[in-house]
């Protein structure tokens, strides 16, 4: 009688070790992406400053043209 009660803590902790498995990999892929995305978002951060540089360099071009009559 002893058997199908060894067969079950086997089962349950094959189950256990599954689960755990399962959920460490999504973890790690979670955390993973999380990395990429702050990745993006420093690379989008990055481009906003050279884009607002290159606007207030626009913006100074045009005030010089405008002095000198032309538009």
């Amino acid at each position: 009688m002893i058997e199908p009660e060894i067969n079950k803590s086997k089962l349950r902790d094959v189950i256990d070790f599954e689960v755990d498995f399962i959920r460490k990999s999504y973890e790690h892929e979670l955390s993973e992406k999380d990395e990429l995305i702050a990745d993006k978002d420093a690379v989008i951060a990055g481009m906003n400053v050279v884009i607002a540089d290159k606007n207030k360099e626009i913006r100074l071009l045009k005030a010089k043209l405008a002095e000198k009559g032309i538009h």
